[in-house]
């Protein structure tokens, strides 16, 4: 339910439903809730056969369609799926990685990955990182020691700045691009950061397009029943959502000429599931997946096609690091399937090409809230009466401008309708005025006490017309009591 929220597919339960959401993966309430599910997940994964626990999460998320090899799916379509298809491959590197509660991880320990990967994205302030991790951390009283050994402050240089900690060098090795704290562009930009300090410090001389790999951690519990957690691996179903989540994007790619929705997003996840794999159970993994074929076709043989596919090239780095995995355990089954291009050829840098397909992900929702108002125009207008002659504009003549719209920032004028907004509370404070100048008080007095009634039905004079008659005299400066100046007493105090 929460991937289908996420996917907007409860759009019309309004804003409850993404408040439970919020609720759920909340900053204070997500280690009992969200924390814990995964933790079940994972224990399932450990007592009952893997294979039945993968079926049940796919049959959860309504996706048996999709990774059994069908074109016509009942559950969801267009974009809903991908989004789908998305949130599933997210919890299985969340299950399959995330070592926590697997490991007991001690509370400093918790606190240090915290904080790491809060820092991973650039200096902060004290407030504000704090603000990103959990409280019962935060107050712990070993926050500020961890806090001191993963990160240097920097002294604020003038009175207007304030300080802020900028993680050390060492500390980057323990940063995890897909940590499952991480929203997706948080987790592109730790990504695009791990791939440019990996180009800076190990450079390669022979290729200036060279395009680093970011190897995931293998798994570290060695001890309990969480350590041979890794064997999941050996899962056909497993392999089989492995298989068919590359196979059906290629197949759609190449059938229709465009990459479905979020195709670069899910063939990132399931190359990193494929690394994670090999990292943690390379041998077995390797002859199953050169071996175990669907559709007449392995997974191998789906790798060496996405190592060359033009569409795809962003992603190339990443095929040929899998590849060269499977050189290490199956060398005969890569030499007869892998294709070898020459040097010469994709000679496009693949950074310059990741880099254009984020920023046409980015600029997808833009354009589709463009067409919506557009349509929205359309359909507005359309209701007016048509047989009215309009008065046609002079196109010389510019609109005239009230200002910039604060919600959407565009210029109000003559073309589209816009509102105001405003706030009205209750005041018995109505203006200031400089005090000694009775211009502005009798101008004060004078003043109705409803403003929402028309002048001409208060008597808005002063004084009144019938202030004898009601006994309201307006005292003269002979009237008013005098006072006299107190005087200094001479007498002295016996």
């Amino acid at each position: 339910m929460v991937a289908q929220i996420r996917t907007c597919l409860w759009a019309r339960n309004g804003f409850a439903i993404r408040a439970q959401l919020r609720k759920y993966r909340h900053l204070s309430l997500r280690e009992y809730y969200y924390d814990q599910d995964l933790f079940v997940l994972q224990v399932a994964l450990v007592i009952l056969d893997p294979n039945l626990v993968f079926a049940s999460v796919l049959d959860r998320f309504q996706l048996l369609q999709y990774f059994s090899g069908a074109f016509i799916y009942e559950s969801y379509k267009g974009p809903d799926l991908s989004g789908m298809v998305e949130e599933l491959f997210y919890v299985l590197i969340t299950v399959v990685s995330e070592e926590a509660n697997a490991t007991k991880m001690p509370f400093p320990a918790q606190v240090r990955r915290e904080i790491v990967h809060a820092l991973a994205m650039g200096p902060c302030s004290y407030t504000d990182l704090t603000e990103g991790v959990a409280d019962r951390m935060a107050k712990d009283v070993c926050f500020k020691r961890v806090l001191s050994e993963t990160a240097n402050f920097k002294v604020p240089e003038s009175a207007a700045d304030f300080g802020t900690y900028e993680l050390k060098d060492e500390a980057y090795d323990e940063v995890n691009s897909f940590y499952f704290r991480y929203a997706r562009n948080r987790r592109e930009e730790v990504e695009n950061m791990l791939e440019a300090r990996l180009k800076r410090e190990k450079p390669s001389p022979g290729n200036p397009n060279f395009d680093p790999v970011v190897v995931p951690k293998p798994w570290t519990c060695d001890v309990g029943p969480f350590k041979n957690l890794h064997t999941v691996f050996e899962s056909e179903v497993l392999l089989q959502i492995f298989f068919y989540g590359l196979h059906n994007i290629l197949v759609l790619t190449n059938t229709s000429g465009e990459s479905p929705p979020s195709a670069e997003v899910i063939l990132d996840q399931v190359l990193h599931l494929i690394m994670l794999a090999l990292v943690n159970h390379g041998a077995v993994f390797s002859l199953l997946s050169s071996s175990r074929t669907f559709s007449q076709t392995a997974l191998l043989d789906v790798i060496c096609v996405l190592e060359h596919h033009d569409k795809f090239r962003p992603y190339k780095a990443q095929a040929e690091w899998i590849t060269s995995q499977y050189y290490l355990h199956v060398p005969e089954e890569v030499r007869r399937r892998r294709k070898v291009e020459d040097a010469a050829n994709g000679a496009s840098d693949p950074t310059e090409s990741k880099r254009r397909a984020v920023q046409t992900r980015k600029e997808a929702p833009m354009k589709r809230f463009k067409a919506q108002q557009a349509s929205f125009a359309v359909n507005f207008y359309e209701d007016e009466d048509e047989d009215k002659d309009e008065e046609v504009p002079d196109e010389t003549d510019a609109p005239v401008s009230y200002g910039t719209c604060i919600v959407c920032r565009e210029e109000l004028n003559d073309s589209k309708l816009f509102g105001s907004l405003g706030l009205l509370q209750w005041s018995k404070l109505i203006r200031k005025h400089p005090d000694g100048h009775s211009l502005y008080l009798n101008e004060a007095l004078s003043s109705p006490f409803s403003l929402d009634r028309s002048p001409s039905d208060v008597d808005t004079s002063f004084p009144p017309k019938d202030a004898e008659v009601s006994g309201f005299v307006l005292p003269t400066l002979t009237q008013l009591p005098r006072v006299s100046k107190p005087t200094r007493s001479l007498r002295p105090l016996l």
